[in-house]
């Protein structure tokens, strides 16, 4: 295994690049930390932390970028629909990400999510949640 300033890396395939081995992307990942004062303001805990981790992968080299709050988007049902995240591969793949935990109008919310995912073909759609400490990822069919 070749190692780039001490971090285990692999090649890809059919190109001169390199990124981070499968054993290593937890160990980029930081423990979730406030916000300085250039970051936002995130409107949850769980988003707090979901954008640690996705700053985590950025470092590790598994995103080429990602964004909070990226805008919103109209529907075909005319209302509107704002994903908390999105990130970017370094093959620059769209992934939009909504992270939920329980509320009131959740039904609603992966309605919302649902029609989004539909309507945006050209990228993935995923709905994280947390069940006892551990990060879940569900993929929203298009």
């Amino acid at each position: 295994m070749i190692t780039r300033s001490g971090i285990p890396v692999e090649p890809i395939p059919g190109t001169d690049r390199y990124r981070v081995h499968q054993s290593t992307q937890e160990p980029c990942r930081s423990p979730t930390v406030p916000p300085g004062p250039s970051e936002p303001k995130y409107d949850s805990k769980w988003e707090a932390s979901w954008a640690q981790r996705l700053a985590g992968d950025q470092r590790c080299g598994l995103l080429a970028g990602w964004r909070y709050h990226p805008g919103s988007f109209r529907l075909g049902s005319g209302k509107r629909y704002s994903p908390d995240f999105v990130s970017w591969d370094v093959d620059q793949r769209v992934t939009f990400w909504e992270v939920k935990g329980y509320h009131r109008n959740l039904r609603a919310s992966l309605v919302a999510l649902a029609w989004f995912a539909r309507e945006t073909p050209w990228a993935r759609v995923v709905l994280v949640t947390r069940d006892k400490g551990q990060w879940q990822e569900q993929e929203v069919g298009g």
